[in-house]
């Protein structure tokens, strides 16, 4: 996949933007998809602690890597975001999710961006996408990696079995819902 070519992903959780830069592949798939960020969720992931190093806090700049074409960096005033959420019957706090991860998926709702994908790690997050009709767009990390050629052993919450199980316990809990 060349520059022209990139994918289009929104990388939602502050967890998998800390661990593609703690094992040091952000570069790599930063330049192979085309990532926006929520602002939110950029202010969550400022920095993150190498383990084993005397480093201490590794800031991330986000600055540069906007500077470069890496990220674009949005944000989604309350108004705008709880309009699209209404248009769906739902609330961001009745799904349990919190600011950044609202706002997140709230952008995933414009018509825009009707060929981004998000990738996300946290159960809550999943759950949310399934239950704003997003399933089909969520990738797991090793997913995302694989599809771009790395390989690398995960923490299961970045692992698509992970994402595929969170999935199918959303979608029974959506059933249930609309049953009662």
């Amino acid at each position: 996949m060349t520059t022209l070519e990139k994918s289009k992903l929104i990388l939602l959780d502050a967890d998998v933007i800390i661990c593609l830069h703690e094992s040091g592949l952000w570069d790599a798939f930063s330049k192979q998809y085309e990532i926006s960020l929520s602002r939110i969720v950029c202010q969550e992931c400022a920095f993150f602690e190498r383990s084993g190093s005397h480093e201490g806090k590794v800031y991330i700049d986000w600055e540069k890597y906007c500077s470069q074409g890496d990220v674009k960096i949005f944000d989604l005033d309350a108004e705008e975001m709880m309009r699209r959420y209404s248009l769906k019957g739902k609330n961001p706090e009745d799904l349990g999710l919190h600011i950044g991860e609202a706002e997140t998926i709230a952008l995933l709702l414009d018509d825009s961006m009707q060929e981004t994908r998000i990738c996300l790690a946290d159960r809550a997050a999943i759950r949310g996408a399934v239950f704003m009709d997003l399933k089909e767009r969520c990738i797991s990390l090793e997913s995302a990696l694989n599809s771009i050629g790395i390989s690398r052993q995960l923490q299961k919450q970045f692992r698509e079995d992970w994402m595929r199980q969170s999935i199918n316990t959303a979608e029974i809990e959506k059933i249930q819902i609309i049953k009662n």
